[in-house]
C-alpha cells in the first residue's frame, strides 16, 4: 500500500511540474503596438515571473517602443504606465530628438 502511495505520489508531483512548466511558457504575450490616436500608441507585454515579471514587461515595452519611434527618427515619451507583478502596459508617442 505505501508503495502504491508513493508512486501516486510521484505522479502528481510530475503532473504539477509539468502544468507550471507549460504555463510558465505559455504566459508570455506581446501586443505588438497598435495605434490608439494621432501620434498615441499602446502596447502591452507579458513575461512570467521566472523570466523577470513585470520589470523585465517594462523593460521590453519601453526598448520596443524606442525602437518603433526610431525608425522615423524620433524617441519614445511615455505617457501613461501601469506595471504590474507580471505585465507591464505603455501608453506612448513618438516625440523629436
Amino acid at each position: 500500500m505505501q508503495a502504491s502511495f508513493v508512486a501516486i505520489s510521484r505522479f502528481i508531483l510530475a503532473l504539477a511540474a509539468d502544468a507550471t512548466f507549460i504555463t510558465g511558457c505559455a504566459s508570455a504575450y506581446n501586443s505588438g503596438i497598435s495605434e490608439k490616436g494621432p501620434n498615441t500608441y499602446f502596447l502591452e507585454i507579458r513575461t512570467p515571473n521566472s523570466k523577470g515579471g513585470g520589470a523585465e514587461s517594462s523593460r521590453q515595452a519601453k526598448a520596443q517602443a524606442e525602437e518603433y519611434c526610431a525608425k522615423s527618427g524620433k524617441t519614445a515619451r511615455i505617457t501613461d504606465e501601469e506595471t504590474g507583478p507580471v505585465t507591464a502596459d505603455i501608453f506612448f508617442t513618438c516625440v523629436a530628438k
